[in-house]
Parts: structure tokens; sequence; C-alpha cells
């Protein structure tokens, strides 16, 4: 007697054998129904994958834009304030325009100056590419040190 294969299974054909061929094709039967059933899953999985990962890299580089925007603005800013806080160091008859000016060179607008003395407060805000996010805003403070 030589086993015979139905659907990826030998199968004893003999009678009075343990379990009956009936059953053993109703299992295979099965199990070839829900293999069939899966057909194109891999895809759809892979079309998923793609579309999270692709999602995670916007946001990081969305993330490192933002980062180096804002290390923009802070330099920017100090310059801005280093500019207008030697300007009225010389007494010049407007250091915030010297600031607006080093503002402008770095790609920074100036949003408020401010003359303390000999101090110069400034805010400066550089634009961003992000529509989310118009552009980020720093503040820096600069003026000579009193030696005494």
């Amino acid at each position: 007697m030589r086993p015979r294969k139905t659907a990826g299974f030998a199968v004893n054909v003999r009678l009075g054998a343990v379990g009956t061929s009936a059953s053993a094709c109703r299992c295979s039967s099965l199990m070839s129904r829900l293999r069939g059933s899966d057909e194109g899953s891999g895809t759809a999985n892979g079309v998923m994958l793609i579309a999270v990962i692709g999602v995670l890299m916007s946001v990081a580089a969305v993330g490192g834009h933002l980062m180096i925007v804002s290390s923009r603005a802070q330099s920017a800013a100090d310059q801005a304030a280093i500019a207008g806080a030697e300007a009225a160091w010389r007494e010049a008859p407007n250091p915030c325009l010297n600031s607006a000016n080093a503002a402008l060179l770095n790609a920074g607008t100036v949003i408020s100056c401010t003359v303390d003395d000999q101090d110069v407060i400034v805010k400066v805000q550089v634009r961003t590419s992000v529509p989310i996010v118009d552009g980020i805003t720093k503040r820096a403070r600069a003026g000579p040190e009193d030696c005494t």
C-alpha cells in the first residue's frame, strides 16, 4: 500500500487505519483555503511599512530644519545685539539701525530693539520653510562689561 498525496499531506488509504482519509481531506482543503486568502497581504503590509517610514522621515526632516533655523535665529540675534551695543558704545545716533542691518545680513528681522544705557536688547525672527511654523524668534542682549 502506498500513501497517496492530497494537497501536500500524505494520506493512508487503508481501511481500518486510525483516522479517515475524508477528515484529512477536509483539513487540507481548509488549509489551502486559508493560505489562498493571504494572497496579496504582503504587498499591503509592504506599502504600509513604506508609508510609515516616509512619514517618520518627514517628521525627522522637519524637526532637523527647525533646529537649524533656531540656531540661525540665535546667531542672528547675538550678532544684531553686538552690532547695536558697539554702535551704542560709540554713541551712534541709532544703535537699533545697526542691529537691524546685522540681523538682515543673517536672514533675520528685528522684532524689537531696546537700548538700556549702553546695553542693547533685541528680538530677532528668522522665517522657516515649514508651513505650520512661520518663524522662530530668539532674544539676545549685549553691551560693555563694567571692569571696575
